[in-house]
């Protein structure tokens, strides 16, 4: 079953990450090879099939990790975007051939022997975590990767336009970079290489999230109040400052109890533990989700949206994902990231996203025959996912029905993707499989395999005793 697990918001893109595979679309080259008797000259307006070179505008998900691949996570940096898995990181440019995906890259950091655990990034700088828990940082002006300085082992980084935000371990903020309007939250407007421990008044508890938006800072302590620094042009940290900008941190009297933040170009937002989405500050391009792209003033509660369990901001739209996987987008639509009603520049209110693009993308290989890309194990427990064409359109759960799907554990023998039980990969003692015909649907067949530590094939010698549970990969026989 396909399930969204985050949603990324990019400059000029959006990106799903799900069970099937990273998808994305907005700002994203595709390369297609055009038909006969088609002049080259008649593709430069672009559109949902046909994509001109002088401004690429691509509303429909595309497949963006190529099939066979399985990446831990994935960050937007604007003109290249950041992948990384099994301890390597990968630049993925913003251009896919057809359904094949992009083509990763791997990204040399001089730290190839402590590996990658985490990447973050922003338009102009990204920084990287090493398994050691030091962090290293790049950007164009500075070429190769160099570690920051003064700063203990964090937990999280939030990006902004010229600074960095940093979580430690014991909930403390840290901050570096670009300070013109106090966005370090120092007292002044020095900017620092130097990662220096950013205090809180009297009274804070520990932070537990931070947001790092163009010139201005959030951080959100364990008792669910807000506090902000740095530039207040636009009242992304609170109107009733009456100040421009404000560098040191002040409390932000938020309706409300957060439960997380997100920050971007002058404007800010943040859910609460109700699953409401607050926005406020800069909306002009109506990234405050209120029907309009009018100033407005105070915090306002996007409406249309329940129980949202993720935000994220990119430079000027939102994305959120709700608990049933539904997904929505608003705000900056230039490069059709929000997927905008009738082709917007900007989409002013929260928009549904259209996902049922993504059934063709993860059901090519199938109607040719080839085997699902990736399954995961838990313990006996399978998640594998055979799907068939589809006519209903995706909204988060694919649909499912006996003679169309394959359930967990379940293979269909009418599948075109595989006539028998997949064959488990152990680290310790013999995977077993065992077929057997369902009685009541006899077009499935029950498959029952136990294997003591699953893990991928590429991990077969090393310690499975690390994790509980390791991905799983099925055999590829009989495809």
């Amino acid at each position: 079953m396909l399930t969204i697990e985050e949603v990324v918001a990019g400059p000029q893109r959006s990106v799903l990450i799900t069970s099937e595979g990273v998808f994305a679309w907005g700002n994203l080259e595709v390369l297609r090879t055009l038909p006969e008797g088609v002049d080259a000259a008649e593709v430069c307006a672009p559109d949902a099939t046909r994509i001109g070179h002088r401004s690429f505008s691509q509303p429909v998900p595309q497949r963006l990790s190529p099939r066979g691949t399985r990446w831990e996570g994935l960050v937007d940096a604007g003109h290249s975007l950041l992948a990384w898995a099994d301890g390597q990181a990968y630049a993925v440019a913003p251009q896919v051939r057809d359904a094949a995906g992009a083509v990763p890259r791997p990204l040399a950091l001089g730290r190839q022997d402590a590996g990658v655990r985490r990447i973050w990034a922003g338009e102009q700088q990204a920084y990287v975590q090493d398994r050691e828990g030091a962090l290293w940082g790049w950007s164009d002006a500075m070429p190769g990767a160099q570690r920051v300085q003064g700063l203990p082992s964090v937990r999280s980084v939030s990006v902004g336009m010229g600074h960095a935000l940093a979580l430690d371990a014991r909930g403390q903020v840290w901050s570096w970079g670009a300070n013109a309007a106090g966005q370090l939250g120092q007292g002044d407007l020095v900017q620092r290489s130097r990662a220096q421990r950013v205090v809180l008044p009297q009274g804070a508890a520990a932070v537990v999230a931070v947001a790092a938006g163009a010139t201005h800072s959030l951080a959100l302590d364990e008792k669910g109040r807000l506090w902000g620094w740095g530039s207040n042009h636009q009242g992304q940290l609170d109107q009733e400052l009456q100040a421009a900008y404000s560098p040191g941190p002040v409390r932000i009297a938020v309706p409300g109890r957060l439960s997380s933040l997100a920050a971007g170009l002058h404007f800010s937002a943040a859910t609460t533990q109700g699953g409401q989405v607050l926005a406020w500050g800069w909306n002009g391009l109506g990234q405050l989700g209120q029907g309009d792209a009018a100033p407005r003033a105070g915090f306002h509660a996007v409406p249309g949206l329940a129980a949202v369990q993720q935000i994220s901001v990119g430079g000027t739209h939102v994305l959120a994902l709700e608990h049933g996987g539904r997904c929505w987008a608003w705000g900056d639509n230039r490069h059709g990231a929000c997927q905008g009603e009738d082709g917007a520049q900007a989409q002013s209110r929260p928009h549904a996203l259209a996902l049922h693009a993504l059934n063709d993308l993860t059901e090519t290989s199938t109607r040719a025959g080839a085997c699902p890309w990736w399954c995961r194990h838990r313990w006996r427990r399978a998640s594998i996912s055979c799907a068939r064409p589809r006519a209903r359109p995706f909204t988060g759960q694919a649909a499912t029905s006996p003679s169309r799907r394959c359930w967990p554990g379940w293979w269909s023998r009418a599948s075109p993707c595989r006539p028998a039980c997949p064959t488990l990969h152990c680290c310790a003692g013999p995977a077993t499989t065992r077929p057997s015909p369902m009685p009541n649907w006899p077009a499935m067949v029950a498959c029952s395999a136990s294997c003591a530590w699953p893990c991928w094939p590429t991990t077969r010698t090393r310690a499975c005793a690390t994790r509980p549970w390791r991905p799983c990969r099925p055999a590829r026989a009989g495809c």
